[in-house]
């Protein structure tokens, strides 16, 4: 697909209220600010983000967790430099999307690129309300050529 075709593809799949949480999910990682990831998830004490970063072990985490995780190891040992949203499409349809983006990090003097994988769902709560949020974080490294 060209990037226009994906483009025109996104406007008709990914709810506007889904892409709001693309949308904050990059300011707030960018910023790293671990918080505004964190009040992307669903909200409740069984609400879990599943996370698989970069010196970070691929599991289920609570909220406090999920913020702990993300401010003392993650972002501490890796500084965003670049998070731009990937070529190919976002991927899904109805209640669950998922978009990759490219992510450069800096730890120390060492550049990484990383594929970023994100996924969102929607929580319906009755018939007429519903809301986005945060599922998974999902990060793989781009092999060097």
């Amino acid at each position: 697909r060209s990037r226009r075709g994906c483009f025109l593809a996104r406007l008709a799949k990914v709810p506007a209220e889904a892409q709001r949480v693309f949308d904050d999910l990059v300011t707030a990682y960018r910023n790293a600010n671990a918080r505004g990831i964190v009040d992307l998830m669903e909200k409740g004490k069984e609400a879990r983000l599943v996370l698989a970063l970069l010196d970070v072990p691929r599991d289920t985490y609570a909220a406090a967790q999920a913020q702990d995780v993300l401010e003392n190891t993650y972002f501490k040992a890796h500084k965003v430099t670049s998070l731009t949203e990937a070529k190919d499409c976002p991927k899904g349809e109805g209640a669950s999307f998922a978009r990759s983006y490219t992510l450069t990090t800096k730890s120390g003097t060492t550049e990484t690129t990383e594929h970023l994988s994100v996924r969102v769902h929607r929580i319906d709560l009755d018939r007429k309300t519903s809301y986005w949020v945060l599922e998974s974080l999902e990060s793989s490294l781009v092999p060097r050529k």
